[in-house]
């Protein structure tokens, strides 16, 4: 006995997770230097509490790459993951104390 199967599969389902994968997104990294440790601390701008540290540039680098794919990856399955915050520039001030 033959039993025909049908698989429904919802295509714009299946777009929207294949958009997302092939979403390439540029953050900006804020480096500092700890005072004690001397290594390099980054922080993304865009995604509050997305951070790491390294001893040199190259492996934050790495680092950072990491740390923003796992931010990425913890917002879980939700529809819109963003928008996220805009990096608008850096200013210092001169204070007088």
């Amino acid at each position: 006995m033959q039993v025909d199967r049908w698989v429904f599969f919802d295509y714009n389902v299946a777009n929207r997770r294949m958009q997302k994968l092939d979403m390439t997104r540029e953050f900006t990294i804020i480096i500092e230097r700890d005072p004690e440790s001397g290594w390099l601390v980054g922080s993304v701008a865009e995604l509050p509490g997305c951070y790491s540290q390294a001893p040199n540039l190259v492996e934050l680098e790495a680092n950072m790459r990491e740390a923003i794919q796992v931010y990425l990856e913890t917002l879980g399955e939700q529809e819109d993951s963003g928008p996220f915050p805009t990096f608008v520039g850096l200013q210092r001030l001169l204070v007088t104390s």
